[in-house]
C-alpha cells in the first residue's frame, strides 16, 4: 500500500451508507443486551449480537475485510447491502430484493471471497474503478482461483463476483459493472456443467459399513462403562471441589496452603488411590511424569485448563513441595496408572461415535445435527423423531422434524450423557472459560472428530475386536449423500427422501437435487451388485425412447425379443397415471429397464440377452460347465439367439467388412481366401440389416 493511499484511507467513506449505522440490524435472531457493530468499523463485523449456528465457531461467525482501504469500502458495502437488502439506498438505486435474501453466512462467505480478489486486485495493479474491468479481467481472476482451489469453490467465487456486479451502482468511486458471464450458471462459468450431478462425494462401501458398526458398538457396547466412569469421577470431583472450598474459607494464604498439603497427604496415604502418569510411549509428556492435570482434578476437584495446585514454577514452593510427594508415591508401580488420553479420548470416542450414527442414518445436515438440543427426541406423526433447527437458505431457522429410527434415538440419548452444555446436544468437551475468552461452547468440528474416531478405532482394534476402517476422506456432508443412495433403492425413495432431507419442492418427484442424491454411484452399485445392471439400463434409455416412438432400434437374432422387452417396459409406464406422470425422473426407467433386462450383457460388437439354452456359445464348452454365464469369446453375433445389434455396433461391423474386402484383393491361399469369403458373408449379412436400421429410424 503507497502512502498516499494509506493517508486516503484515513478520510475514504461510503457516498450511500453512515458510518454509524448497525450493520445486523436488519438480521432475525438479534441477542438483547448485545451491541451491533457499526458500518464504520474497518477490521471486521463480529457477528456476537445474532444467534449463531451451533456449528459454527465464533471466528467464522463474523464478515472479515481487506486491509487495503478502497477494497475495504467496496467489500463493506456490499456486505451491508446483501445484509440489509430493503435499506433505501438500494431501493434508490432501482435494485428491488426480498427481505432475508442472505444471511450473515452468506455474507461472510462472499467477503472472504472478495477479499482475495481484493488481493489479486493489489498485485496486478488493476483500477480501483471496477466498471473499467474488461471481461478478460474478471476471467483472469477466476483462471487464478481455479489453480489451487476446486470447481465448487471457483463457483463460490462467480456468485460473489456477481453480487459486486448486483451492488456495483453502491459502490463508492466506481461505476456500474456488467455480469461477465451472461447467459451462464455460476457452475458453467467455473467449467463445471450442471448435469444433475451432485460433487458431493460418497463414502465408499468399504469405508461405511465398518465406521457404522465401530460408531454402533461405541454407543451400545463401551459407552454405559465409559460414561459411568465418567459421572463417578466428576461426582468425586465436585465433592473434592466443596472439600477445597471449606478447606479455604475465612483462611489465610498460609492456612489455606497447609489444608491443600493435608487434603494431598490424605489422598496419598489411600493406597487404593491412583496415580495416572505418562505412559513409555506417551508423545503428550514425560514418560512415567505424573498428569498434574488429571490429578488436580482427582484430589482437588480442579477442571481449569491451567494446572492451580501443582505449579512448576521456582517461586511457588509449594506446588514444588506437593509434585515431589506425589513422585515419591507414584515410585510404586502398584499405584500407577499409564495415562494414554484415557478419559477425554473415549468421551471424544462417544462424542464422535455419536455423531456419525446420527448423521449417516438421520441424513440431517451438519449445522442440524449441531442444533440438536436437550429433549429433542419426540414423535412426529406417531413416529421416533428427532426436531432440530434447520439453518440452510432459511435465515428464519424454523424448528423442523427428522424421522429416526430406535438406534439413532439411543445415539441421541448418549450423546445427551456426554455433553455438559444446558441447551446443546453436542458441545465441545471443555466447559471451562480460560482468561482469554476461549473455551466451552455449544457445537464442535465434526470434521476433526470423524479423523479421530478412525484413527483410533484402526490403533486399537485389536484391543476393541473392532474391524479396521480403511483409511479415507469422511465428512460431514457425505454421510447424507450415501445414505440417500442406500436409501433411494426403495419404492417412491424420492417422497421420503424429499421429505427427510428437507428439499423443498412443489412436486416431491420432480425434485432435481433429492434425484440427484439418491442417485447411485459406481461405488454403492457394486455394492448393491447391480454395476452391471444398472450400466446397462443406462445405455437402453434412449433406446426405450426410440422405441416409444414406434422406431425399429435393433436387428439382429434376438431383435424381437429385445423388442418385446422394450415394450413391456413402455406398456407398464403406459398403463400407470402414476408411472406416466414420473416419466421425466430417468431412475424410474432404469429400475425397470434393469428389472426387465437382469441378464443383458453389453459388448461392442453386440449385445447379449443370455439365455442359456438357446446361447451358441455354450457349444464351445463342456457340459458339466454350460449355463452358467455367455463366453464372451465365443459369440456367433450373427447366429445367436441371443444376439441384438444396435446402430451403436455399426461402426466396428464396417470396419471389419473393409479389413475383410481388402484382403481379399491380396494373394491368399485357397483355404484362406474360403474362409474369408465365408465370414465377409457373415459380415454383410449384419451390415445388409444395419441398412435397413436406418431405413426405417
Amino acid at each position: 500500500m503507497t502512502l498516499a493511499r494509506a493517508i486516503g484511507a484515513l478520510t475514504l467513506a461510503s457516498r450511500f451508507f453512515a458510518e454509524d449505522e448497525p450493520v445486523f440490524a436488519s438480521l432475525p435472531g438479534q441477542i438483547p443486551g448485545i451491541s451491533d457493530p457499526l458500518f464504520g468499523r474497518r477490521d471486521c463485523w463480529p457477528g456476537d449480537c445474532v444467534q449463531r449456528p451451533a456449528n459454527r465457531p465464533p471466528s467464522g461467525w463474523k464478515c472479515w475485510f481487506p486491509d487495503d482501504p478502497v477494497w475495504n469500502l467496496h467489500v463493506r458495502e456490499i456486505a451491508f447491502c446483501m445484509l440489509n437488502p430493503n435499506h433505501q439506498a438500494i431501493r434508490d438505486a432501482g435494485i428491488f430484493l426480498r427481505s432475508r435474501r442472505w444471511g450473515l453466512s452468506t455474507a461472510s462467505q462472499t467477503s472472504a471471497q472478495l477479499g482475495l480478489l481484493a488481493d489479486w486486485a493489489c498485485t496486478e495493479n488493476m483500477p480501483d474503478d471496477l466498471s473499467l474491468w474488461s471481461a478478460e479481467d474478471w476471467q483472469a481472476f477466476l483462471d487464478h482461483r481455479a489453480t489451487d482451489a476446486e470447481p465448487g469453490t471457483v463457483a463460490t467465487a462467480v456468485a460473489a463476483i456477481r453480487r459486486l456486479c448486483l451492488f456495483s451502482p453502491l459502490l463508492t468511486g466506481s461505476g456500474p459493472v456488467q455480469d461477465p458471464w451472461p447467459g451462464k450458471t455460476n457452475r458453467q462459468v467455473a467449467d463445471a456443467v450442471l448435469t444433475g450431478e451432485l460433487s458431493t462425494e460418497s463414502i465408499d462401501p468399504a469405508v461405511w459399513w465398518p465406521l457404522l458398526r465401530a460408531a454402533w458398538a461405541y454407543i451400545d457396547r463401551f459407552a454405559p462403562d465409559i460414561l459411568g466412569k465418567h459421572e463417578d469421577e466428576a461426582r468425586r470431583a465436585e465433592a473434592a471441589r466443596d472439600a477445597v472450598a471449606r478447606a479455604c474459607s475465612h483462611r489465610s494464604r498460609q492456612q489455606q496452603a497447609k489444608r491443600l498439603d493435608e487434603m494431598l497427604l490424605a489422598w496419598l496415604a489411600d493406597p487404593n488411590k491412583r496415580i495416572v502418569v505418562h505412559g513409555p510411549g506417551s508423545t503428550q509428556g514425560i514418560p512415567g511424569e505424573p498428569v498434574w492435570r488429571d490429578l488436580e482434578r482427582r484430589v482437588y476437584g480442579n477442571d481449569a485448563p491451567s494446572i492451580k495446585y501443582f505449579p512448576a514454577r521456582k517461586n511457588r514452593p509449594a506446588g514444588a513441595r506437593r509434585r515431589e510427594w506425589v513422585r515419591q508415591a507414584a515410585a510404586d508401580p502398584a499405584r500407577v496408572d499409564h495415562y494414554e488420553g484415557v478419559l477425554p479420548n473415549d468421551l471424544r470416542m462417544i462424542r464422535a461415535a455419536c455423531y456419525v450414527f446420527v448423521a449417516a442414518i438421520s441424513m440431517m445436515r451438519d449445522s442440524e445435527i449441531q442444533e440438536i438440543q436437550r429433549g429433542a427426541l419426540t414423535q412426529h406423526y406417531d413416529a421416533p423423531a428427532v426436531k432440530s433447527k434447520k439453518t440452510k437458505h432459511d435465515s428464519s431457522r424454523p424448528r423442523q422434524f427428522w424421522w429416526v429410527i430406535e438406534p439413532a434415538a439411543k445415539a441421541i440419548a448418549v450423546a445427551e450423557r456426554v455433553s455438559w452444555h444446558e441447551t446443546h446436544v453436542f458441545a465441545s468437551l471443555n466447559s471451562t472459560v480460560s482468561r482469554h475468552g476461549q473455551g466451552g461452547r455449544a457445537g464442535f468440528y465434526a470434521g476433526l472428530d470423524i479423523d479421530f474416531f478412525i484413527r483410533t478405532v484402526n490403533a486399537t482394534r485389536h484391543e476393541t475386536g473392532l474391524e479396521e476402517i480403511p483409511a479415507a476422506h469422511v465428512r460431514p456432508h457425505m454421510f447424507r449423500k450415501t445414505m440417500s443412495i442406500i436409501a433411494s433403492q426403495e419404492p417412491d425413495a424420492e417422497i421420503a427422501l424429499g421429505i427427510q432431507l428437507k428439499h423443498a419442492t412443489t412436486r416431491a418427484l420432480a425434485n432435481r437435487t433429492t434425484q440427484a442424491y439418491g442417485r447411485i454411484d459406481s461405488k454403492w452399485a457394486k455394492e448393491f451388485d447391480t454395476q452391471l445392471q444398472t450400466a446397462a439400463a443406462q445405455k437402453l434409455v434412449a433406446l426405450l425412447k426410440g422405441r416409444r416412438s414406434g422406431e425399429t432400434i435393433a436387428v439382429g437374432p434376438g431383435a424381437a425379443r429385445f423388442h418385446d422387452g422394450l415394450d413391456k417396459v413402455n406398456a407398464a409406464i403406459d398403463q400407470s397415471l402414476t408411472l406416466r406422470a414420473q416419466l421425466a425422473d430417468d431412475r424410474l426407467e432404469i429400475t425397470l429397464l434393469r428389472d426387465e433386462f437382469a441378464n443383458l450383457h453389453l459388448g461392442t460388437i453386440n449385445h447379449c440377452l443370455w439365455h442359456a439354452p438357446t446361447a451358441q456359445c455354450q457349444n464351445q464348452l463342456p457340459k458339466e460347465q454350460r449355463g452358467k454365464a455367455p463366453l464372451l469369446g465365443a459369440c456367433q453375433p450373427s447366429r445367436c439367439r441371443n444376439s441384438v445389434l444396435t446402430l451403436a455396433h455399426e461402426r466396428i461391423w464396417r470396419l471389419e467388412e473393409a479389413d475383410l474386402v481388402r484382403l481379399l484383393k491380396t494373394r491368399l491361399s485357397k483355404p484362406l481366401r474360403e474362409q474369408t469369403l465365408a465370414r465377409l458373408a457373415e459380415v454383410r449379412s449384419a451390415t445388409a440389416q444395419f441398412d435397413t436400421l436406418k431405413d426405417t429410424a
